[in-house]
């Protein structure tokens, strides 16, 4: 038996105005579609309807008022409907792009961007980079404190990186505890300076949840991207990168300031 794979759009309902979208407490998609258009005021009468159709005045009959009342309702209810379909379109193709939970766009949609970027770099001849993000402790938190501190040094991770990136630049999640970051139209030397000042700001980044303080443990990797790469040679380069890096050292599991006076756990 087929499958309907027929996208349903929620139907228009009376009494919604400009209420805002419903969002993730994290800031990642929304969780539910709102409609955010005014409400349309409802037709009083139709004189200026039939002045612009061009019917004259004396042959606006009962019988003929009435039958543009019933055309014009009809009209206004599939303009509607249209609108809605629109904005409904528009709802799934940013929920499409987003993370479920983070204000960053998911692997798909960075991936997407990093391909404009090696676009423009084999028709301008300009330099980007990506900078791969690995929470290296992340694991370690859900499987000791449970997923709400996984969950946490994710959105902390995000905050912080998102605190010190450009507009122009483009941060993504890798899936898991990955972020991939695009720097656009920049010199190795200055990518590497942002990409050192990032993991600095990251190293010993600490959140409170609860009595417990919690202490993030980030590696990344580094991959200048020139014409002629291609999107799954950057991330692999990135990728080399990173795990060559964290290869020197082991990730680290802290908590500090438990109410039962525990302390660091290594990893």
């Amino acid at each position: 038996m087929e499958t309907d794979k027929t996208t349903v759009v929620p139907p228009v309902e009376e009494g919604l105005g400009n209420e805002p979208t419903a969002k993730h407490p994290y800031g990642g998609a929304p969780t539910g579609f709102v409609s955010k258009r005014p409400r349309r005021r409802k037709r009083q009468d139709i004189s200026d309807v039939a002045f612009i159709m061009g019917i004259p005045e004396g042959e606006l009959t009962p019988s003929v008022q009435e039958a543009l009342t019933i055309i014009m309702k009809e009209f206004d209810h599939q303009r509607d409907e249209l609108e809605h379909a629109r904005e409904y379109t528009s709802f799934l193709e940013d929920v499409a792009d987003r993370h479920a939970f983070l204000p960053v766009m998911n692997r798909r949609a960075l991936m997407r961007e990093l391909a404009l970027v090696l676009a423009r770099a084999e028709q301008a001849e300009t330099t980007s980079a990506f900078l791969y993000f690995h929470v290296r402790n992340a694991e370690e938190f859900r499987l000791t404190y449970g997923h709400g501190i996984a969950e946490m040094a994710l959105v902390r991770t995000v905050e912080v990186l998102r605190e010190r990136l450009r507009a122009s630049d483009a941060i993504g999640s890798m899936d898991g505890h990955d972020f991939g970051v695009i720097l656009a139209a920049t010199e190795k030397d200055g990518a590497l300076d942002k990409g050192r000042e990032l993991i600095a700001a990251l190293d010993g980044q600490t959140f409170v949840l609860g009595e417990g303080n919690y202490r993030l443990d980030v590696a990344y990797g580094f991959h200048l991207i020139e014409a002629g790469d291609t999107v799954d040679a950057v991330v692999d380069a990135a990728d080399r990168d990173l795990r060559a890096q964290a290869a020197t050292e082991q990730p680290e599991l802290t908590r500090t300031n438990d109410t039962d006076g525990g302390g660091a756990a290594g990893a």
